[in-house]
């Protein structure tokens, strides 16, 4: 047996049992064995049930088909569904359109969001029949991604040569944010525009669809050489751009690749152009706000806690313990989540009731329409707090140092737990196997083919195919930011 509840030895003892005793035939699980563990011994996964979400389905076959597992082994699924259910809809749904139990979902993840909404819809609209109705468009959705990641890989020497560091942060804002013609990429570009001391306005015209237009002038008056000293920003030259506008002193930008490519006298902000490049670097590379306290009033909900934010990369120990050439590296790359996580730890009872998906969209609500009180604000140059104590000295009042060392470092640990977690789902081992022993057969091939030649091209290879799976299993997490967040609903 294997649930929730269980103490963490007795959990253990039950995984060990069913990993190395033969007389072990059958290990019976609830949802947490489908997270974290290492079940490849078994050959088949006998589904009770079916979980609403692709995602979390491919997590749990991923439990048995992980890296080292025997190709002459495959995972065979076997599902407990009563005809004529929803239930059978929804397997039908995912053997016949997701094709889940033959193949790993590797390359959709960047439409598991849609997908998901999606099935969210159609069981909305219809509960008995929803899912069928809906075929169609999920069928859709897997054909156009599979066409985006086939394109990918016919790109990735182009894409490669961004800062790989730039081009996943570029790759995963332009498929977020591209569904709205690019208005929350053009509002998240603009605050930070704004923090750097540029002034630009925002219209919404061209067409029915009235996309975003960023407009920015290039007179001094409209550039704070202050915000910019303040936040390290380092501007592109302008007068390029400007020309290619055939306007003076001025040029417009859309995140709209229709309207870019219909109105000549607009820019497309995308990698590359100067404009962009420049924010988005800035972005990356500054000290600001990556460890702060606010609070905002008026918020959806009452929460108080920290929100942090992480950054995954691989581990390329491994490579140039070697001595692997680094481009070897670009091999896998794509292999590794395109996102940011976040992860909340809340400080008190009432705040942990709530749920962390409720907490992000909390605070994307607030920073984007609310006015925070920073915390940590001080200094005596502002006119407000002239006689007054300034919030950072209450902060400290309520918060001292004892506390808030050992909040911060739970913070940490658990929130670092929890991405570690989530990369056995995020991090698609399973296609990485395929692809990485397709690369062995085609070297061994080789090795026939020229003889004692190529032995120690196989030999390399079978070495750097090591190197390249251990940077996947073991990524390098880092801590982007951390976040106090204090929400009030009152005034």
């Amino acid at each position: 047996m294997f649930f929730r509840g269980m103490e963490a030895k007795d959990l253990q003892e039950s995984a060990d049992c069913f990993q190395n005793e033969k007389s072990c035939k059958f290990l019976i699980c609830d949802e947490s064995g489908g997270e974290g563990r290492n079940f490849q011994i078994a050959d088949y996964i006998v589904h009770f049930d079916l979980p609403w979400s692709p995602a979390a389905l491919e997590q749990r076959i991923g439990r048995l088909d992980r890296i080292g597992r025997d190709k002459e082994r495959p995972v065979k699924s076997v599902v407990m569904i009563p005809e004529g259910t929803l239930e059978e809809q929804l397997f039908e749904l995912y053997r016949d359109v997701f094709k889940i139990f033959d193949y790993s979902l590797c390359g959709l993840e960047i439409a598991f969001e849609e997908i998901q909404r999606g099935i969210d819809s159609a069981l909305c609209d219809d509960l008995r029949y929803g899912l069928m109705k809906y075929k169609g468009e999920f069928e859709a959705i897997i054909k156009r991604t599979n066409e985006e990641v086939e394109d990918e890989r016919y790109f990735d020497q182009g894409r490669y040569a961004l800062n790989e560091e730039l081009q996943k942060r570029i790759g995963s804002l332009i498929h977020q944010f591209t569904y709205d013609d690019g208005k929350e990429l053009m509002d998240a570009m603009l605050a930070w525009t704004s923090m750097a001391g540029i002034r630009a306005n925002i219209e919404h015209r061209y067409g029915e669809q009235k996309a975003p237009l960023l407009t920015v002038r290039t007179e001094s008056d409209t550039f704070s050489m202050k915000s910019m000293q303040n936040a390290l920003y380092r501007p592109k030259r302008m007068d390029e751009i400007v020309k290619r506008a055939y306007t003076n002193h001025m040029f417009q930008g859309t995140f709209s690749r229709e309207v870019a490519i219909n109105h000549e006298n607009v820019t497309f902000l995308a990698p590359y152009h100067p404009f962009f490049d420049s924010i988005l670097d800035n972005a990356m590379e500054s000290y600001r706000g990556r460890s702060c306290a606010m609070q905002y009033k008026r918020a959806p909900i009452d929460w108080c806690g920290f929100l942090l934010t992480w950054n995954v990369h691989f581990n390329p120990s491994k490579v140039f313990e070697q001595g692997f050439p680094e481009e070897i590296i670009t091999i896998v790359s794509r292999y590794l989540p395109l996102k940011q996580f976040f992860t909340c730890t809340p400080i008190n009872d009432a705040s942990r009731a709530i749920s962390k998906d409720a907490v992000i969209e909390a605070i994307r609500a607030v920073n984007s329409g609310g006015r925070p009180e920073h915390l940590g604000k001080r200094g005596d140059k502002d006119e407000r707090y002239k006689g007054k104590r300034y919030p950072i000295d209450d902060f400290v009042d309520k918060l001292y140092p004892e506390i808030w060392d050992r909040w911060t470092d739970r913070a940490y640990e658990s929130g670092y737990k929890e991405v570690v977690d989530e990369m056995q789902f995020e991090i698609p081992y399973r296609r990485a196997k395929e692809d990485l022993e397709n690369l062995l057969v085609a070297n061994e091939a080789r090795y026939r083919f020229y003889g004692e030649d190529g032995k120690k091209a196989m030999i390399d290879s079978q070495e750097m195919v090591d190197a390249l799976l251990y940077g996947l299993e073991h990524p390098h997490i880092s801590l982007d930011s951390m976040v106090f967040y204090w929400l009030k609903k009152e005034e």
